[in-house]
């Protein structure tokens, strides 16, 4: 009987033998998938074709004067909201800046920079008048108490307390047009 112990015995070793080689060949690929799973985006990367670049397009002096109205418009609204009211006096900085003020005047909390057509210096704060508009394309008008008309002038007074409109001139491709724009 020992004979067919020591003979089981061995059978089970091989046996016990066989699955940790079987179990560890298991470990070795999956240890190996998740290595190139991890290492995929570096192996199998996308090769990039060089690409020209298309040049920044070139805007129109119309719509570089429609960003310039924007930039005032928001710094407008902006000074609104923060102070329930309208700027009551603009003035230009020394480096180019539109600063727009109250009762006191903190530059560094409301200026406006970066037109592209306009100079800080052409952009007034003017009272309403029948009739007003700007003198040309280089000037912009705000006006406090005042409406738009439907012919892009200037309207007629708008008691509101927040109302202002902006006033430009802009060239087309044959004359100057007034533009009025309410805030």
């Amino acid at each position: 009987m020992a004979v067919q112990t020591a003979g089981s015995a061995r059978y089970r070793h091989r046996i016990m033998s066989a699955r940790r080689r079987l179990l560890m060949l298991c470990v070795i690929v999956l240890v190996v998938a998740v290595a190139a799973f991890l290492a995929r985006p570096f192996i199998f990367h996308k090769k990039t074709v060089p690409t020209v670049n298309a040049a920044k397009p070139v805007l129109s002096t119309s719509a570089k004067q429609s960003e310039d109205v924007d930039l005032v418009a928001g710094a407008v609204g902006q000074y609104a909201a923060a102070n329930g009211a309208l700027p009551t006096h603009l003035s230009a900085a020394p480096n180019g800046s539109l600063v727009l003020c109250g009762d006191t005047c903190n530059p560094t909390l409301y200026s406006v920079s970066g037109f592209s057509v306009y100079q800080a210096s052409n952009i007034h704060l003017m009272s309403y008048a029948p009739g007003l508009s700007v003198p040309n394309q280089n000037v912009m008008y705000l006006v406090p108490g005042a409406k738009c008309g439907s012919n892009g002038q200037l309207g007629s007074v708008n008691p509101a307390p927040r109302s202002m409109v902006l006033l430009y001139a802009s060239a087309g491709a044959t004359s100057t047009a007034q533009r009025c724009v309410v805030l």
